[in-house]
């Protein structure tokens, strides 16, 4: 037992230096080595088994599948002949593996490192730190343990694992060519010194031969810091030159002079945020008297202390990397301290709005949260946003920064989703900013403004700043700006029904987040936007396998329960369900509304979407108890949060009924669409969504064998077709072809030919009228007609379904495509 934590844990709780990283992987080599000098071979080395005692002490555990070690020696190129024969085939650039080998490594190995798995059985160990050799099933020894100390190395240096191919076969291919994977284009990657990934790359080799001698020998080059030689000597050089000139006394206590300049430094942030304010913010949201209202303060609260720990964190950071690491310039000081000031303002606004909650800002608070900047973020930063801030007069400063606490508080609102309350705060910034002929503050508000153009429905608004916002960023030198507006055009793309302008702008935004060094949350937007535009485009495969990217980045940079990963769960899942994979639908959404229960509460209104598509799916899959609990926890939640009589009900009301009705139960689900009817009634004028409950009401009456009450409720939704719809209109058509099938079945003859008639005669006048819905009216008709006694009329009715139906049929003679 360790009092402590995991090293995989240690790694994700707090921005490390590359330095720290090294220190606590040179003592758990220690540990392998060790284990190594009793021959004996872990199997199983990685973050997650790795522990680190709260004084600091760094163990290997987690021996359960280790072994003796079958070979004590280094291997030679002769005893691993076998390698080389899986690696490749003759004539083959790509691996070749036996069918058993290469099956377990498809299915096995892991591409999101987060994934944390021991498999026993053909292979043992983690898949994706495992070496080759591991898994092809070959001879392993303390060179196994090697290469996952090396992945594990790499990972925690550089954010990222060393392998990760187009898919799992590419990934494979890619670890076995014997090419050392480049470090990833990243601020953080910059950080690491090439001579570290140098001795990473050997250690990666693919031939076990080709590595270090041993884990001593490896860890003896980690600790061969060229950077730290050279400090030695000049900081011997410099001794020697105080000493001479009698002021030994300075030069020795400079370091500590340095260390105090960053004593305090990020303590800022308690001005913004401590006890007294979380106590102010649940006070707040309790007298909103929502039932989840507690829920969201308490998760809201952990949130933002989370978020203000990070920032003091990242402050004092920052302030070390220039005056005792002397890793920074004091310029790239001022830049990056002054992205965290302005990270915290931003923090300060959400807090202040959070002061004045309202029912709306309680049910979209944890979502605002989390969408706050992230403070490492900065460690990015490579020049000042605020250009040609130092020739700006005094009053100009001050316009600026009046400028910068209108954004913050729009970006708070919009955060929450009050984006009427935001567009005149970001509308009022664009004019003074061009007044001001500022750009760098007028290119930030109209990327905001363009967001809340789109969720207002100004299309053309938000194209126009978006497109200023391109041209702006570019002349600015800010690709990351830029990255962000092209994408944020392909997602107005897919709102506006512009598919093949949506594809070109996608070719631009990757183009700018490759340009600003590939930011893993911009890759989640970018995919996110053309899942969205090629699911209007119909191509939902496509969609399905760019959520599913998105997902899986989600998952990897922001963790599994932040709400865009549940955003991207949710968009996934109803991908799958528009291709008709109702198994892995309900596997997605139950576990999105498994995880949503941590993050926003069991009784939050977003479950409640969730339980709705979760029941229909289930409906779909003629599962019909599953899918009236998860229907009924729908209606359950809205009830609680919004009353009984709220428009909102009427959704998991027609649902739950429509459920009953498939299953027989007529009275109990006329009492649900007589309810739903009542809300949408009560609730304002008549709508489409009315009349269909009417429609849904009269088909359940005629099911029950209550036919003047069906042809009642039949006369009531027709009423409202005709006045939303005087002209021809597709939902008239089909309310005619439900009166044709309800007449039919109560022998209602003379009705029948009437209701067939006129909705035959109605979808033959529309375009895309269902060919289906009439052949149902037209077999309606014949067996009407038959009834009646008119078998010629009959034959002539049935003739002509014939032909529509053989006009049908794949490879018959169709009409052209506008048709």
């Amino acid at each position: 037992y360790v009092e402590g934590a995991t090293l995989r844990e240690w790694m994700t709780e707090e921005l490390r230096s590359w330095q720290q990283v090294l220190e606590v992987f040179i003592q758990a080599g220690r540990g392998l080595a060790a284990a190594h000098a009793a021959d004996i071979v872990h199997r199983d080395f990685k973050p997650a088994n790795v522990l680190i005692s709260r004084n600091g002490d760094v163990r290997v555990a987690d021996f359960g599948v280790a072994k003796a070690s079958e070979i004590s020696e280094r291997t030679s190129h002769r005893e691993f002949a076998a390698l080389e024969r899986r690696h490749r085939t003759p004539g083959d650039s790509r691996p070749s593996f036996e069918s058993t080998a290469e099956e377990a490594l498809i299915d096995e190995i892991q591409s999101n490192a987060d994934l944390e798995l021991t498999v026993a059985g053909r292979m043992v160990g983690t898949p994706a730190y495992m070496a080759p050799e591991q898994h092809m099933g070959l001879r392993v020894g303390p060179f196994t343990d090697q290469y996952s100390y090396c992945v594990s190395l790499y990972e925690a240096l550089y954010g990222r694992m060393p392998f990760r191919g187009k898919d799992r076969r590419d990934q494979l291919a890619l670890m076995t060519d014997g090419r050392a994977p480049p470090p990833p284009k990243t601020e953080r990657a910059r950080a690491v010194p090439s001579w570290v990934h140098k001795v990473l790359a050997r250690g990666l080799a693919p031939h076990p031969s080709e590595r270090w001698p041993s884990m001593n020998s490896l860890l003896a080059q980690l600790q061969r810091d060229p950077a730290r030689r050279r400090r030695r000597w000049v900081s011997l050089g410099a001794g020697a030159v105080g000493l001479a000139a009698g002021i030994a006394g300075v030069a020795l206590g400079l370091f500590d002079d340095q260390r105090d300049m960053c004593a305090g430094v990020g303590d800022e942030v308690f001005e913004s945020w401590g006890d007294e304010r979380r106590d102010r913010l649940e006070q707040a949201f309790r007298s909103s008297d929502k039932p989840f209202a507690e829920d969201a303060a308490r998760r809201v609260g952990d949130t933002l202390d989370d978020w203000a720990a990070r920032w003091r964190v990242q402050r004092r950071a920052t302030c070390e990397a220039t005056w005792i690491s002397g890793e920074q310039s004091a310029d790239l000081l001022d830049v990056r301290m002054a992205c965290l000031d302005q990270h915290r303002q931003t923090f300060e606004a959400l807090v202040e709005v959070f002061g004045e909650a309202d029912a709306d800002i309680v049910e979209r608070s944890v979502s605002a949260a989390h969408a706050l900047p992230d403070p490492r973020r900065c460690a990015r930063a490579r020049r000042d946003a605020e250009l040609g801030e130092g020739e700006l007069s005094s009053s100009a400063r001050q316009q600026v920064e009046a400028m910068d606490g209108d954004l913050d508080r729009a970006f708070a609102l919009a955060s929450l989703e009050k984006h009427s309350e935001s567009l005149p705060l970001q509308r009022r910034v664009v004019e003074r900013a061009r007044e001001l002929n500022h750009a760098p503050t007028l290119v930030r508000a109209l990327y905001d403004l363009s967001d809340a153009q789109l969720q207002t429905g100004d299309l053309d608004g938000a194209e126009a700043s978006l497109r200023e916002v391109v041209v702006l960023a570019a002349s600015l030198g800010e690709p990351e700006r830029e990255a962000l507006a092209w994408t944020r055009l392909v997602f107005f793309a897919s709102k506006a029904g512009r598919v093949p302008e949506g594809h070109a702008w996608a070719l631009a935004a990757r183009a700018a987040i490759v340009d600003a060094g590939g930011d893993p949350q911009a890759w989640i937007r970018y995919e996110g936007a053309l899942g969205a535009l090629v699911m209007f485009s119909g191509d939902y495969t496509l969609a399905a396998e760019h959520y599913a990217r998105a997902l899986d980045q989600a998952r990897d940079v922001l963790g599994e329960d932040h709400p865009m990963t549940l955003r991207m769960m949710s968009n996934y899942a109803v991908a799958l369900a528009r291709l008709g994979r109702l198994e892995q639908t309900q596997d997605a959404l139950s576990e999105a509304i498994a995880r949503s229960k941590e993050v926003y509460g069991p009784s939050h209104p977003w479950l409640a979407s969730l339980y709705l598509n979760l029941g229909n799916v289930h409906t779909l899959s003629k599962r019909p108890a599953e899918a009236e609990a998860a229907l009924r926890a729908a209606l359950d939640i809205r009830e609680r949060e919004l009353g009984p009589n709220d428009p909102a009900l009427a959704a998991p009301l027609q649902a739950l009924a429509n459920l009953a009705r498939g299953r027989g139960h007529y009275e109990e689900a006329l009492d649900d669409f007589e309810r739903a009817a009542r809300i949408a009634e009560a609730t304002g004028p008549s709508t489409d969504k009315l009349a269909t409950i009417y429609t849904n009401i009269a088909r359940t009456q005629g099911q029950a064998g209550r036919f003047e009450d069906a042809w009642a409720s039949f006369d009531r939704a027709e009423a409202i077709y005709l006045e939303l719809h005087p002209e021809l209109h597709p939902r008239r058509a089909y309310l005619l072809g439900f009166r044709c099938e309800v007449a039919v079945t109560a022998e209602r003859w003379p009705e029948a030919i009437d209701s067939c008639r006129a909705g035959i005669e109605l979808g033959e006048a529309l375009d895309d009228f269902s060919e289906q819905e009439m052949l149902t009216m037209l077999e309606g008709l014949a067996t009407a007609e038959q009834e009646r006694g008119r078998p010629e009329a009959a034959a002539r009715v049935r003739a002509k379904a014939e032909r529509l139906r053989i006009s049908s049929e794949p490879g018959a003679a169709q009409p052209d495509a506008d048709d």
